[in-house]
Order: structure tokens, then C-alpha cells, then sequence
């Protein structure tokens, strides 16, 4: 892997491996052969083909951001940011694309799919263009951290706490359900929620924020179908919808978290903008 990586950092490798990559991944989603149908659903709420969908768009960020095409029209005035910021968008009008084009394949457009797809090639910005390491946690991060630990806690407790005794179903139904669909917001608005905290308190450190924000979608992306699946063993209902509700919700929190360096590169062009030539 270390090899792989070393080998990438050299802009033209990387856009060989990058043309070849996004052939086969083309390939790859447009041959009915490999569709996986009901087969996608073996691991019950961990579905197979969401989790091909994470990785497989991950891996085309990353590879557009190691091949810094904003280098090719900027030279060495592109920033790491832009080179990001150019694979993201490519990457991003290239999932809707795959997606929709799958039906010259006979396959079926999968708004998951996209979700899953927009997940790993979000993700892989973020982390590209984390925030610098700081020497040690301000007040505000380890206060978010308790924050974020409470949250934790309320989420699972009220998300696998039974309802088989007659008042609490009565309950669940007047304060959490009083119309139709409202669980599914509820999913929706607790994951962003949990999501910006969980990215504002650090969880890896922050002197190490990139994997801060991995380690950030890893816990929201997976504690969607644990939660489901665990609601199975104590009586409640598994709603695939839900799970959808939850991984749109932790997509709209990593979209809302761009801004954050998009905000760090407009001040530094401002900073350098302001500063007099030596």
C-alpha cells in the first residue's frame, strides 16, 4: 500500500491508474452480469452493494485528487484545495451520470446507490482537506465531546429501548409518531445532528484531523443498520426506510461540512491577496 501511495504522488502515474480506474468502474456498473438484485441484501441492513458503492466512488476522489487536474490549467498556483475541489465536482456529476445511465444496461436507477456513491467521494474531500493538526483540544472540543457523547447515548437508549409493555407503545406512538413518516425525520434531522458533533469534538485527536473526520462517517455510516438491526431483537419493527433517512441525513451533514474548507481557502486567497509582495 505504502508502495501505491508513493507511487500516486507523482501526478502523471496517477492519472494513468485515474484512466484506467474510471474505465473499469464504468465497466463495472454498466454490465448486467454483475447485478447483484435481491443478492445485495444477503447481510440484511449491511448491504453489500451500498458498501461496493462507498469504496468504489471513494477510490475515484481519491485517485482524481492525487492527479491534480487543476495543476493542468494552473500550474503550480493550484492549490491543494483546488485540485479537490475539481475532483469533487467531477466525481460528483460523474455519479448522477452512472447512475442514470445504468438503464442503457438494463439496470435500475438506485437513489441509495447515489447516496452511497456521494458518501465515499464526500468523505474522501473532507479528509483530503482537513483542517491543519492542532497541538492540543480548546475548550470548545472537549465540550463537544461531551456533547457528543450524551447524544450518543440518548440515540441508542431511545433508538433499541423496548416497546412490548403497552404504555410505552402508547407513548412512542403520541410523542414520536404522530403522523405518518415523522420517525423517518426524526432519522433524517438526529443523523446531521449527530454527525456535526461527532466532527466537532475531534474523535481521533486533533492532531489527527483527517482521520477525525474517516473515523466520523465510519461511526454515523454504520450505526444506521446496527441500530436497525438491533431494534429486531427488541421487538421493534426494522424499516429499510430509515436506514435511507439516516445515511441522507449523514450525507447532508458532510455536505454542510464543505463549506468548513471552503471557507479555510477563500481566506487564505483573501490573506495572500492583502499581503505585499517581498
Amino acid at each position: 500500500m505504502r508502495r501505491l501511495l508513493a507511487y500516486l504522488e507523482n501526478p502523471s502515474h496517477a492519472r494513468r491508474v485515474l484512466a484506467v480506474y474510471w474505465v473499469l468502474l464504468f465497466i463495472s456498473t454498466h454490465m448486467p452480469s454483475i447485478d447483484m438484485g435481491e443478492d445485495s441484501n444477503q447481510f440484511g441492513m449491511f448491504q453489500l452493494d451500498k458498501t461496493i458503492h462507498v469504496i468504489a466512488f471513494a477510490g475515484l476522489m481519491f485517485l482524481l485528487w492525487r492527479a491534480r487536474l487543476a495543476s493542468i490549467v494552473w500550474g503550480d498556483r493550484a492549490s491543494n484545495f483546488a485540485n479537490a475541489a475539481v475532483g469533487l465536482c467531477l466525481a460528483v456529476v460523474y455519479a448522477l451520470v452512472d447512475e442514470v445511465t445504468q438503464t442503457w444496461a438494463g439496470r435500475d436507477v438506485s437513489m441509495s446507490d447515489v447516496v452511497a456513491g456521494l458518501v465515499g467521494i464526500v468523505g474522501v474531500f473532507l479528509m483530503v482537506t482537513a483542517a491543519p493538526p492542532r497541538e492540543r483540544a480548546n475548550t470548545t472540543t472537549v465540550m463537544f465531546r461531551w456533547l457528543a457523547g450524551a447524544a450518543i447515548a440518548f440515540f441508542i437508549f431511545s433508538a433499541l429501548m423496548p416497546l412490548k409493555r403497552e404504555w410505552l407503545q402508547s407513548f412512542s406512538q403520541q410523542v414520536f409518531q404522530p403522523w405518518d413518516g415523522f420517525d423517518k425525520a426524526g432519522h433524517f434531522y438526529y443523523s446531521i445532528f449527530l454527525t456535526l458533533l461527532l466532527a466537532a469534538a475531534s474523535p481521533a485527536g486533533v492532531k489527527r484531523p483527517a482521520m477525525g473526520v474517516f473515523l466520523t462517517i465510519l461511526v454515523i455510516g454504520l450505526s444506521g443498520p446496527i441500530i436497525e438491526t438491533g431494534q429486531s431483537l427488541t421487538g421493534r419493527s426494522v424499516d429499510m426506510a430509515d436506514l435511507y433517512a439516516h445515511q441522507v441525513g449523514l450525507l447532508t451533514a458532510m455536505l454542510a461540512l464543505t463549506v468548513v474548507p471552503v471557507g479555510r481557502a477563500v481566506r487564505m486567497r483573501l490573506r495572500d491577496r492583502s499581503e505585499p509582495d517581498a
